[in-house]
């Protein structure tokens, strides 16, 4: 050390806050100076070490805030090899954000909306996204490539993904043969190996997990419990123990995320535990709301519970994004400018958005457009208008119409069919015997009548052919995929219901035969003749049915058998799925593929153009679900077939109706969806006042089943839609 040098401009002295003067987000406590042949070093503490800076390159760091302008004023550059370092360190400790380093990195086709994701979670303050993209637009893919883009930035190592037991062998092969992942199925036990030995955890992983193979049983933090001895609890607790260290898992994807949106469950709780331990996370589902906003609700709070404290927060930023989703909806199909204007400042009178400097932009660019907007404008004022959405820091979502170029047509058609008087005084006769137990039991019919209405519409012959061969068994709603199974249990289905299937099986005594009800199955034979003349028109076509009960499928299965039509199945029992999907794809004779609700999620049936839903569920994420089998990347075809089989005068009519209810709330949160039950027909059920659920107990007139009304009610609806309609005639 020697005597301090003799420095007049500036005065430095121990304990000065400096600065480099070339790289001025460098800082630190001048300390020391030494000095070294050819000049003198400045010892400096910066927050992280100790550092030697060439005296003559710092600058004590001004008291008052400095402008950009004040630089260019003064003509204070640095040089160009010193820009051209600072960008290469910037780019190479992935601090450039506007580079994108999983470009060109995957082996597969990736579109221009994928990498969408990538930028919103770069930008997210929390680190996590909720990706909600339409159905078959490539999650998967985007999920993807955020790994690799994080990976490549930040030297990423260890890769969570958690996904439904049916989705993990997908989640095994996609990750290996698009980006080069080694993905490898984990056990709870696995994932608590790795993390716990050092060498593999500091080696990495990209481990796949079964949802219901991770999720906590419960009593796993009761000590002595039953619950408390699996490598799942042990997973639970160690997780707990860990959430205020630093992160275990660098990324976690969570595959089919609507799943957790029920705060009481474990798959819940499991996301909880695992939101502290992770640097990122990705959620994954295209149906974030079910039956209301609660269950988009739960989903940012796992993301953002800073922000999404109760859902009162959510329930006010749906409100003032309604105008934003508007307004953008507007723009696409080109408004007027002054509709356009005046939805944007409804929203700029929102309490959350008063003073927004976005929206005053949005408005000022405005001034400069031509009325009517051209077309190439449109998409610049719906992308700043999601830049404006409040929800743009948690949820991204890219609609099936925001892709033109991927867009398949979607022809949907409700074939609705008239009960035949047989069929007609066998659904009377089980809705008063249901009226009937509900007066002796003092519980509500409406809640009783829900899934023995339910299944009757679905298949008339098979629910009575169910009801008189077994008493004590009411099962049939498929409980791998159902999330109504609570509310089905307590109606009648499963456990405890004997009591409810034996006075309906009694009810079953009076009705005619089963071979007579099935003569007479007014549904079936609608249903065969739509498949006729789609297999006239298209010899090889290969159709997708869907139907929440088994009996149902079981009696489509012979059924279909019995006039030659080649049928493959899958429903909660089957456990190869694959050797099924595999046949139904390559053999010729295999002409329909019957599916429970566990066929509606992770598989991929792009080679198919026609979905048929036997009986619809009340929920309209649901039938997104199912259409988005075929409706998807990859498919060729122009446009895929959708065709709802109804009942006439049935709960179809209530179900159909609530529907639309759902499906307005989730229109409302996330912007318009591609058509699920037929445009005409929300037509007729807007503004339709709530009716209470169908208990009607006498016939009523109605047309007959000929062939031809069918065809009618697919001519007024596009009557109802214009000439711009794109439903057409099989």
């Amino acid at each position: 050390m020697f005597a301090e040098p003799n420095l007049q401009h500036p005065p430095f002295h121990p304990g000065q806050w400096v600065r480099l003067k070339g790289d001025a987000q460098r800082t630190g406590i001048r300390e020391d100076v030494m000095s070294r042949p050819g000049g003198h070093l400045a010892v400096v503490q910066t927050p992280t070490s100790i550092v030697r800076w060439p005296l003559d390159q710092i600058e004590p760091v001004p008291a008052a805030r400095e402008e950009p302008l004040a630089f260019l004023r003064a003509g204070r550059f640095s040089e160009p090899a010193r820009l051209r370092q600072v960008l290469t360190h910037i780019r190479l400790t992935g601090r450039l954000a506007d580079m994108i380093y999983s470009m060109e990195a995957s082996d597969t086709d990736v579109h221009a909306h994928q990498f969408k994701p990538v930028l919103k979670l770069l930008a997210s303050p929390t680190g996590s996204l909720l990706i909600a993209d339409e159905v078959g637009l490539g999650k998967t893919i985007e999920a993807g490539l955020i790994w690799t883009e994080l990976r490549v930035r930040f030297d990423f190592r260890r890769l969570l993904v958690v996904c439904p037991k049916v989705l993990a062998r997908k989640w095994e092969d996609e990750p290996s043969g698009k980006f080069g992942l080694d993905a490898r199925a984990f056990s709870a036990a696995d994932l608590l190996d790795a993390v716990r030995d050092s060498d593999r955890w500091q080696r990495g992983f990209v481990a796949v997990c079964s949802l219901q193979g991770l999720k906590p049983p419960r009593g796993w933090d009761e000590e002595g419990s039953p619950g408390y001895g699996p490598a799942r609890a042990e997973l639970a607790r160690l997780l707990r123990e860990r959430a205020d260290d630093e992160p275990i898992i660098d990324m976690v994807v969570i595959d089919e995320a609507h799943h957790l949106r029920n705060a009481e469950t474990q798959s819940n709780t499991l996301a909880r535990l695992l939101r502290p331990t992770t640097q990122h996370q990705v959620f994954l589902s295209a149906t974030p709301i079910h039956l209301g906003n609660d269950d988009l609700f739960s989903l940012p709070s796992l993301i953002d519970p800073e922000t999404y404290r109760h859902p009162t927060v959510l329930d006010a930023i749906i409100e003032a994004n309604r105008p934003i989703v508007e307004a953008r909806a507007a723009a696409l199909r080109g408004a007027p400018l002054a509709e356009l204007r005046e939805r944007i400042e409804a929203a700029s009178r929102h309490p959350l958005l008063i003073g927004t400097q976005k929206i005053a932009a949005v408005l000022t660019s405005l001034d400069a457009c031509r009325d009517p907007l051209p077309r190439a404008d449109r998409g610049r004022l719906a992308d700043e208008l999601d830049t404006v959405n409040l929800l743009a820091n948690t949820v991204t979502r890219t609609r099936r119409r925001d892709v033109q170029e991927l867009r398949v047509v979607r022809q949907v058609r409700a074939l609705r069919a008239k009960m035949a008087p047989i069929e007609r005084e066998a659904y009377d006769t089980i809705t008063r015997a249901v009226h009937r137990y509900a007066s002796h039991t003092d519980m509500p019919a409406g809640f009783l009548l829900a899934t023995p209405q339910r299944l009757l519409a679905s298949c008339l012959p098979a629910a009575v052919a169910l009801w008189r061969s077994r008493f004590e068994d009411f099962e049939d709603e498929d409980e791998d995929a159902s999330d109504e199974d609570a509310s089905d249990k307590a109606a009648g289905v499963g456990e405890g219901a004997a009591p409810l299937v034996q006075h309906l099986a009694e009810a079953c005594r009076s009705l005619p035969s089963t071979a007579e009800l099935e003569r007479h199955d007014s549904k079936f034979a609608t249903f065969v003749r739509a498949l006729h003349s789609l297999f006239r028109e298209h010899p090889a076509e290969k159709v997708v049915v869907f139907s929440t009960f088994r009996s149902t499928l079981r009696y489509l299965a012979r059924r279909h058998a019995d006039k030659g039509i080649g049928c493959e199945m899958i429903h909660g029992a089957v456990e190869d799925r694959q050797s099924v999907l595999e046949r139904f794809q390559s053999n010729e004779s295999v002409r329909v593929l019957l599916s429970s609700e566990v066929g509606s999620e992770g598989i991929d049936l792009q080679f198919c153009r026609t979905v048929v839903n036997d009986d619809l569920p009340w929920n309209p994420m649901r039938v997104e679900q199912r259409i988005g089998r075929v409706d998807r990347l990859g498919q060729a075809a122009e446009s895929v077939m959708i065709l709802n089989l109804l009942h006439r005068d049935a709960i179809d009519d209530e179900i159909y109706r609530r529907l639309y209810e759902r499906l307005n709330v989730c229109e409302q949160a996330l912007g318009g969806f591609e058509d699920v039950l037929g445009e005409g027909d929300r037509q007729a059920h807007a503004g339709a006042p709530p009716r209470r659920p169908h208990t009607r107990t006498g016939g009523a007139a109605d047309r007959s089943d000929e062939p031809g009304h069918c065809e009618q009610d697919a001519d007024r609806a596009r009557a109802r839609r214009g000439s711009g309609g794109v439903d057409r005639a099989w």
